[in-house]
């Protein structure tokens, strides 16, 4: 509505509006004066509007001019929507996607729960008769669950994606409540931290799981105190860093699985509620990490690492505009990271302290946006995960000192799903060997700006365990993209990832799913026997030398 205010000594006949001097409507002769501008038919930009009065006898005065923006742009594609939150069977303490697509959610003994998002069916799975509560999750190569430790502080499990089914693994030597998983170059898994008979009694001695032979091996020489839920991340050297842990802020420091040694890295013990590598070599951390029953504010500041550098050491970058404890961080296709949920203090059960605006890191100004608020609160026990869509699900929360139970999930779709056409993969891969080439056919090849893979999610207590992006080099040619995959496992551990191609508005296309695998091994050893030597004479027990 465009209004104006217009006397005269006898009285006012009518007002006419102008839009940059053309008539805008027709005159209206009533007070108060009014007319109605829709916006859209005007070009985006300065636009003048004014307004001329008259009286009866023709005299007649032109307002002063008033300028206006006009800005149509969709108010979506600079903060973002969340959706209608919808009912979930349990709390989502744990949230994993899954090679199909499908999202895997447990809480506690029984509760377990397959969500399809493209149908938005739930399936009933439990949780295989064990309680995992607070368990270590991550993706093993073969695209199964895997998950260490919980309540049921020994046990190891797989949860199978296509049958739905859940089957017992080997037991670890000791246990584990509170445990981080991780994928390592070779497609086994390390298990790192937890508690053991009290809640402070860690465990100190990582373990290595191997997937084909279903067997644990225990790095004694590797024996550490490292607290719960530690953020670890493998290294483009096959090294696992150490950047912090979701309750207590750690110095940084790296293991060598092979000689079972630590080295630090950066002595500083720097706050982080949330830890992710944002690309290859990089990690950000940001808010605070606390326990559900910690005393005090949190922190809003946040901290990068570019373990690529010679001599790598944390820097401060620009702080959240919410401070947050709690908090997940998500990598986005755009390469940008989301965060959701939190709260201002580090008890994470109160919803009065709960923060429910989301906020968009950018890598290059490394500066945060603040973008449209969701409806529940999401602090303790909520879980954040990207969906194949681009969209991310965002869940739990509760489950916890009588806390709120938040038995739903909200998806928040990011700003640059309204900034255009998606382009689209028609084709593509279902595998690809560590240093070969592959094509990705899509119509949108003149407009794409970057090929990113992201590993599907295993989310839990404000940490992906599974986390894992990069930025693949390509080119152009005859109509498709000629992709270089990842050099080695080391830079992509074995499993599934997510393939998504970028436009140069940083709109990205929906996922295809890739598994990346080793060079098969076709060539048989060689072998021949050295001792004894050829005609030699023996006698009595002798050893035998291949």
């Amino acid at each position: 509505n465009v209004n104006a205010d217009a006397s005269d000594n006898v009285g006012v006949f009518g007002v006419q509006f102008k839009l940059d001097g053309t008539n805008l409507g027709t005159e209206d002769t009533t007070s108060p004066y009014a007319a109605s501008w829709n916006t859209t038919t005007s070009v985006n930009g300065a636009h003048t509007l004014s307004a001329v009065a008259r009286d009866a006898t023709v005299n007649q005065t032109t307002s002063n001019p008033v300028t206006v923006t006009v800005n149509n742009a969709d108010p979506r594609a600079q903060v973002g929507e969340w959706s209608t939150p919808i009912n979930w069977p349990h709390v989502a303490v744990h949230a994993v996607l899954m090679p199909n697509g499908k999202v895997l959610t447990w809480q506690n003994s029984g509760n377990g729960t397959v969500w399809d998002p493209a149908s938005g069916q739930f399936t009933n799975v439990g949780t295989g008769g064990l309680d995992l509560f607070c368990a270590g999750q991550t993706l093993l190569p073969n695209g199964n669950v895997f998950v260490v430790g919980g309540n049921d502080k020994l046990v190891s499990t797989t949860f199978d994606p296509v049958s739905n089914g859940w089957t017992r693994k080997a037991d670890m030597a000791d246990q584990r409540w509170y445990a981080t998983a991780t994928v390592l170059g070779d497609g086994k898994v390390l298990a790192v931290s937890g508690n053991t008979t009290c809640y402070t009694c860690y465990n100190q001695i990582p373990e290595i799981y191997d997937p084909l032979v279903n067997t644990w091996t225990q790095l004694v020489g590797a024996s550490r105190d490292i607290p719960m839920y530690p953020f670890m991340f493998v290294m483009a050297d096959g090294r696992v860093i150490h950047v912090g842990g979701s309750e207590l802020p750690t110095q940084t420091d790296i293991l060598n699985t092979d000689t079972q040694t630590w080295t630090v890295l950066d002595p500083q013990v720097l706050e982080g509620g949330s830890a992710t590598m944002f690309a290859a070599g990089k990690i950000l951390k940001a808010g605070s990490a606390a326990n559900e029953t910690d005393p005090g504010a949190s922190a809003n500041t946040a901290y990068a690492l570019d373990i690529n550098q010679p001599t790598p050491a944390w820097r401060q970058v620009g702080s959240m505009n919410f401070p947050r404890s709690f908090l997940n961080l998500t990598n986005l296709p755009d390469g940008q990271v989301l965060v959701t949920g939190g709260g201002t203090m580090k008890e994470g059960l109160d919803p009065a302290n709960a923060v429910f605006e989301a906020e968009m890191w950018d890598p290059v100004s490394e500066t945060f946006t603040t973008l449209a608020r969701m409806q529940n609160p999401r602090q303790y026990h909520s879980t954040a995960l990207l969906l194949a869509d681009g969209r991310v699900m965002v869940a739990g929360s509760g489950y916890n000192f009588g806390s709120a139970w938040q038995l739903n999930a909200e998806i928040y779709s990011p700003p640059y799903l309204f900034k255009g056409p998606r382009p689209v993969i028609s084709s593509s891969p279902t595998e690809v060997q560590y240093g070969s080439n592959f094509s990705l056919a899509t119509p949108d090849v003149d407009s794409i700006s970057k090929v990113r893979l992201i590993r599907t999610g295993a989310v839990t207590h404000s940490f992906d365990h599974n986390r894992r992006v990069m930025d693949l080099s390509f080119a152009k040619v005859a109509g498709e993209l000629r992709v270089s995959a990842p050099a080695n496992s080391n830079i992509a551990p074995p499993g599934y990832y997510m393939g998504f191609i970028v436009n140069g508005n940083g709109v990205p296309s929906e996922a295809k799913f890739v598994k990346i695998i080793p060079i098969p091994d076709t060539q048989a050893p060689t072998v021949s026997v050295t001792v004894p030597t050829e005609g030699a004479t023996v006698l009595g027990n002798i050893n035998v030398t291949a």
